[in-house]
């Protein structure tokens, strides 16, 4: 062989060496750090596992994970029935066509230590929903085929975090409540920017509140006329939504 092509066979050999340390490395911190993997989480990776061992696929990827994560049940409520039926379908077709790249082995090893990194936070075992939050915060493989998909990730994380979308605007009303809720994955300077700049308080105020609704899981941000909240939260929802983030913010009498 020509020395380039050598040197493109080492350098080659060398990067998946890389990828295979890196990915053990991660998977050796998770296996000796509590807390580990709750059930559903468990049975997620596990299925993940076994979708890269059974194509000969030499690394776990986004595509492996996601496909695990939507034998959730949870998961697939929160997407609706058809349209995790075609998304099962197209992280199949994707992983039976090729195996994904690299790069995207080394976005796993990264999504599995911000899931981890989300649990111990608070001092629980990793879930599908931590899970679900580190594969949709970034562009891989996988959120590729959600956006084929036309699958909104951020709102779907925002349903599995808080049960629920927020609800419309009682527009009837003399005037409304604006709320905010706690979640295990907002970055809190993001929080402090939304109540600065969407509804209008100071930073000092801002933090006071977003450190209250981290303490007792909401916090009233202020009242507001129907009209003028509605202008507001929806601002509000699409900046977070932009930053994949399940923020929520909402309006009660």
């Amino acid at each position: 062989m020509d020395p380039l092509t050598v040197a493109y066979v080492a350098l080659a050999g060398m990067s998946a060496w890389l990828v295979h340390r890196y990915q053990r490395g991660v998977a050796r911190q998770i296996r000796e750090q509590e807390p580990r993997y709750a059930e559903d989480a468990e049975v997620a990776i596990a299925v993940a596992g076994h979708a890269c061992r059974t194509r000969d696929h030499r690394f776990l990827c986004t595509p492996h994970v996601l496909y695990g994560l939507l034998q959730d049940e949870r998961i697939a409520a929160a997407l609706g029935p058809e349209r995790a039926g075609t998304v099962e379908a197209a992280a199949l077709a994707e992983l039976d066509r090729a195996e994904p790249a690299r790069a995207d082995a080394l976005a796993t090893a990264q999504i599995l230590a911000y899931a981890d990194a989300a649990a111990r936070q608070r001092g629980r075992a990793i879930t599908c929903v931590d899970l679900w939050a580190g594969l949709t915060r970034r562009e891989t493989a996988a959120t590729r085929v959600l956006a084929l998909g036309e699958v909104e990730a951020a709102a779907v994380l925002t349903i599995l975090c808080h049960g629920e979308v927020e609800a419309e605007v009682d527009l009837a009303a003399a005037s409304v409540a604006v709320v905010l809720r706690d979640d295990d994955y907002t970055p809190q300077e993001l929080v402090v920017e939304v109540l600065e700049r969407n509804f209008g308080l100071s930073r000092e105020n801002a933090v006071a509140c977003m450190h209250a609704a981290e303490a007792d899981g909401r916090a009233m941000v202020g009242r507001f006329s129907p009209a003028e909240a509605q202008r507001r939260i929806r601002a509000a929802r699409r900046f977070a939504r932009a930053q994949r983030t399940p923020l929520w913010i909402g309006a009660e009498p």
